[in-house]
């Protein structure tokens, strides 16, 4: 959507808890180390830089249509805790994201999940053995 999008039609404002998208289907091959982590990412930065626009770290936790704004929740500096602040808008795109589902199977709380470059990273020190990962004792 971004890529496509005509910066001078749009003041556009993303709201996202990470800064950058992660080319999930590569991820398996970051565990093993046939591809480094940081190439499958596409920074945000650069995408809002070509349009212009507006980048704010957080996640969105309410949307009151009826004033057209957007409540989003915002880690405070030093990582204590977070503020709520409102975002005003005229056009609303939402992208929900995922979230991995165990199914109710019993132990998985005891697994590696696959779907972030720090669960990649995870899996990655826990295969080579790497001193300080806690994960390997």
């Amino acid at each position: 959507m971004l890529k496509n999008l005509d910066k001078n039609e749009y003041n556009v404002t993303v709201v996202a808890p990470d800064n950058y998208f992660c080319f999930t289907p590569l991820l398996p091959s970051a565990c093993v180390g046939t591809v480094e982590p940081r190439t499958l990412v596409e920074p945000l930065r650069r995408l809002m830089h070509r349009i212009r626009g507006h980048f704010i770290y957080g996640k969105a936790v309410d949307v009151a249509m009826s004033e057209r704004l957007v409540e989003i929740e915002i880690p405070n500096p030093g990582g204590e805790g977070t503020t709520n602040a409102y975002v005003p808008y005229d056009k609303l795109i939402v992208a929900v994201g995922s979230r991995s589902n165990d199914h109710g199977v019993q132990g998985l709380e005891n697994c590696f999940q696959l779907k972030t470059i720090p669960d990649a990273m995870a899996i990655r020190r826990r295969v080579m053995g790497e001193p300080g990962c806690e994960e390997c004792h």
